[in-house]
């Protein structure tokens, strides 16, 4: 009896493990999957941002400056959490994007355009 769980305890310990390893190292979205994903929330941004959509194209940039960054707060930094931060210039209109690294959820928009 005492050696079944036992090994229960040494299962549950290796799931754990796999399961923070997997949170820590989860895969992030790529630079141009982030500039995609910014103009998708310029152009349709979520009503809790309450900033009015543009009809804006991937030619319509000028220039993009991209960071990876920490996301901010303390289980977020346990945790390896990330986000975009894009910056992106159209027509002389410059905007700042925070984006989830993971799935490109729209955080944050700053900015003129905001």
């Amino acid at each position: 009896m005492k050696r079944w769980k036992m090994n229960l305890i040494i299962c549950a310990v290796v799931v754990l493990t796999f399961f923070f390893v997997y949170l820590y190292q989860k895969p992030i979205m790529t630079t141009s999957d982030a500039v995609e994903k910014t103009v998708e929330c310029l152009n349709n941004p979520p009503e809790r941002l309450g900033i009015s959509g543009r009809n804006y194209t991937l030619k319509d940039i000028e220039s993009v400056q991209t960071y990876l960054t920490a996301k901010e707060g303390l289980l977020g930094k346990r945790i390896n959490e990330r986000e975009w931060k894009v910056t992106i210039t159209f027509e002389g209109s410059e905007a700042t994007v925070d984006l989830n690294a993971y799935n490109g959820e729209c955080l944050k928009v700053g900015g003129p355009l905001s």
